[in-house]
């Protein structure tokens, strides 16, 4: 897709990606660096077999960069260290048959004249992209959610929020959390749950209605936590067909959005 077409390209806030893009750690990775990040998850999940270049008013517009004091130059020193900070990003799949460790992007340009970036997926995340033949191990990214948080943990927490969001209900170790967080294993629970927990739920509250959290404890400490929500469901088959059997459940969402 050239510049000039994406430019016009109107945006749908969601995508369905694989589950284990819910598990990708972004280790260092501040609060706008995620939403630089999951904006070229969510562009990529769009156009997984293209080479996808995005303009700078692109970037800015789905990264939620204020138009406010803009410098192209300091826009220019961000970009660049954040794109090292991603390239180091990796995909893993673990199941019984096989563990897969896999670069999420095949390439990665950011044009100093043009200010434009170019991301193209590695090939071998193709079968994680295109969600024709997997659609029960998919969730649905909203990348405007995800800008609108401010805390990182809340960033982080809403995609595991997200992919059980037809459930209504999360339960994970403490363990668990802290790695996909982030944060060291070390660091004590009742901290954790003050300092990083709690504040992440109350600004995520307004978008999974009814949100809470529960304690559980083995003995004395605290091992896990339980996240409980009002589901929401996602587009049935039926709706689907409606729709024209797509080639891809992405397709069918996207659709589905123009029509409301």
């Amino acid at each position: 897709m050239k510049a000039s077409e994406e430019e016009n390209t109107p945006i749908s806030t969601e995508v369905l990606l694989q589950n284990g893009f819910t598990s990708i750690i972004t280790k260092d990775f501040k609060s706008k660096d995620i939403d630089l990040f999951r904006s070229l998850i969510y562009l990529i999940g769009r156009n997984p077999y293209e080479r996808n270049v995005f303009t700078e008013r692109k970037i800015r517009e789905l990264a939620d960069f204020s138009p406010r004091n803009y410098d192209p130059k300091t826009f220019d020193i961000y970009i660049t260290e954040v794109l090292k900070k991603i390239a180091q990003s990796i995909f893993i799949s673990d199941n019984e048959k096989k563990l897969q460790v896999l670069p999420l992007f095949s390439y990665l340009e950011y044009d100093y004249e043009e200010r434009c970036l170019t991301a193209e997926a590695n090939i071998n995340l193709i079968n994680y992209l295109d969600i024709k033949k997997k659609r029960k191990e998919f969730f649905a990214l909203n990348i405007s959610v995800n800008n609108q948080l401010k805390n990182k943990y809340a960033k982080l927490l809403l995609p595991q929020l997200e992919r059980w969001q037809s459930i209504g209900k999360l339960t994970l170790s403490v363990q668990k959390l802290k790695e996909l967080m982030s944060v060291d294993e070390d660091y004590v629970n009742k901290k954790f749950m003050q300092k990083i927990i709690i504040p992440a739920v109350n600004e995520l509250k307004p978008h999974f209605k009814n949100l809470k959290v529960e304690k559980l404890k083995d003995g004395r400490t605290i091992s896990r936590l339980k996240f409980t929500f009002t589901p929401i469901q996602r587009i049935s088959d039926q709706k689907q067909r409606q729709l024209g059997a797509p080639n891809t459940i992405n397709d069918a969402i996207f659709n589905f959005i123009d029509q409301i």
